[in-house]
């Protein structure tokens, strides 16, 4: 057994907390003190990691986050970013029409992550009996999988295939 103590010291009408610890029912709603919402909460055991999430009412927590950010002595009341994309995305965007606002970027993801994305989204995707994973690439090439491909290079021009 353990106790621990959830804390929200951001403006809100209500605060409430689930997690692991309640099996996600929303079942404890944080007090008012002051101006900090707050409520200590019984664990069955302390030793293992909790999740959590907090969910509030009350001001519109992006607002409030975006009135409180960018702000320096120079800027006082902060600064706003003007470009909502990198030049490099917006380059991608003009050529090659990816919509970035429609599209996530996921850096460095795992190969479980790739082997998922790729049996979930791309047709015709399946892990063989080894383990490899299969793709057809012919819908996106615009060429059917039995085109030849050869490529002309003068090391290997000779070479009968």
């Amino acid at each position: 057994m353990g106790s621990f103590t959830f804390k929200w010291e951001h403006p809100a009408e209500e605060v409430y907390v689930t997690g692991t610890f309640d099996g996600w029912t929303k079942s404890v709603k944080l007090e008012k003190e002051g101006d900090v919402f707050q409520k200590s909460v019984e664990l069955k055991d302390a030793s293992q990691k909790i999740y959590y999430k907090i969910k509030t009412t009350g001001p519109d927590l992006p607002k409030m986050i975006a009135n409180n950010v960018n702000k320096t002595a120079l800027h006082p009341t902060g600064v706003t970013p003007h470009l909502e994309h990198t030049e490099l995305e917006q380059e991608l965007h003009d050529k090659a029409h990816i919509d970035y606002d429609r599209v996530a970027i996921i850096p460095n993801p795992s190969v479980a992550a790739l082997y998922e994305d790729a049996l979930v989204y791309e047709t015709g995707t399946a892990i063989t009996s080894s383990g490899a994973l299969t793709a057809y690439s012919g819908a996106k090439t615009g060429r059917s999988p039995l085109d030849k491909r050869i490529v002309e290079e003068p090391s290997s021009k000779d070479n009968i295939w």
